[in-house]
């Protein structure tokens, strides 16, 4: 298959709106909600673009972007499987996705997975250049060297030494190159820079002792099953860490335990995807005639001043501004 695919290279340098930036996003990284910094800021992309085989490199330079989110919504109407190595160039990226939630240094990379929902805030001042780098993957090329790619998605890696250094190296390279390869050498190079990409992945999921591994699965297990309880009872509002762990069939410690390498709470999690799904309801012009109110307690809060106060201290702003 890959010796069917050409090579392309891209640029846009122009100062395009939202929208156009998003429709372009949308066809060539995934389909997603693109968010523009409030205040009438200018707004303003470039972005370059190689393709080596099955595998294609973006770099993105612009002002007036505050992040991005990808939600359920988006994978149903566009399902994808590819897996995105992010590299914030100047300036830190908060990234979420699944049970994981961090702040990405210039330096550093990290993976994403188009298949699950996540956001990406890069929160920089209206008028400073963001810059950044996004490598896209089939998910079943990296898998078959990381099987477990999904546990290190939002997780940081170094990329200042050893083989993260080198893998940005060639990322670097190849994108600043690019437009001199022949297609034959952009087929050669889109495995090569897989191959690389695994071995650093591998590092970073680590090679542990069996007993260990064994506990870790059983806690990965757990926290899965608690999870898919807790995505199917969100709307409860007698929602708590009790009712996850009787379901799961576990003590109160041992599910904590379960998350403790989630850097965050059984508690705090339900909140999370409490006020994600409230905010995919609240940016949807579909469901515009519904009032606010009525979105956060059909997500399980029992509370406008709860909820108001919730959302405002995770987004920045009140929900009536985000609508």
């Amino acid at each position: 298959m890959l010796d069917m695919l050409e090579s392309r290279s891209e640029t846009h340098d122009d100062a395009c709106n939202i929208d156009t930036f998003r429709a372009r996003f949308t066809s060539s990284i995934c389909s997603s909600d693109l968010y523009a910094i409030e205040g009438g800021a200018a707004f303003s992309m470039r972005f370059d673009g190689i393709q080596l085989g099955a595998v294609e490199i973006f770099r993105f330079d612009g002002q007036g972007i505050r992040g991005g989110m990808r939600t359920r919504r988006h994978i149903r109407c566009q399902p994808a499987d590819d897996v995105f190595l992010v590299l914030p160039l100047n300036d830190a990226l908060e990234i979420s996705q699944r049970q994981h939630r961090n702040v990405v240094q210039p330096g550093h990379f990290v993976f994403i997975s188009s298949a699950a929902p996540s956001e990406g805030t890069c929160g920089v001042a209206p008028n400073h250049i963001y810059s950044e780098l996004v490598i896209k993957m089939p998910n079943a090329l990296l898998r078959q060297q990381v099987p477990h790619i999904d546990d290190i998605c939002a997780v940081p890696i170094d990329s200042n030494t050893g083989a993260g250094r080198v893998v940005r190296n060639l990322i670097e390279s190849l994108l600043a190159e690019g437009r001199a390869l022949t297609n034959a050498q952009a087929l050669t190079f889109g495995p090569v820079l897989i191959n690389a990409v695994g071995v650093v992945a591998r590092e970073a999921s680590g090679c542990e002792e069996p007993g260990r591994r064994a506990r870790k699965h059983a806690h990965e297990r757990i926290r899965m099953k608690a999870l898919a309880f807790i995505e199917s009872h969100l709307s409860d509002p007698q929602l708590d860490t009790a009712k996850v762990a009787e379901h799961c069939r576990v003590s109160l410690r041992h599910l904590h335990a379960s998350f403790d390498s989630a850097a965050t709470s059984v508690g705090a999690m339900i909140r999370e995807m409490r006020l994600q799904c409230c905010r995919a309801e609240l940016v949807n012009p579909l469901l515009s005639h519904k009032s606010i109110i009525e979105i956060a307690m059909a997500w399980g809060f029992n509370s406008s001043v709860s909820f108001t106060r919730a959302y405002r201290r995770r987004f920045g702003v009140a929900p009536s501004q985000e609508r």
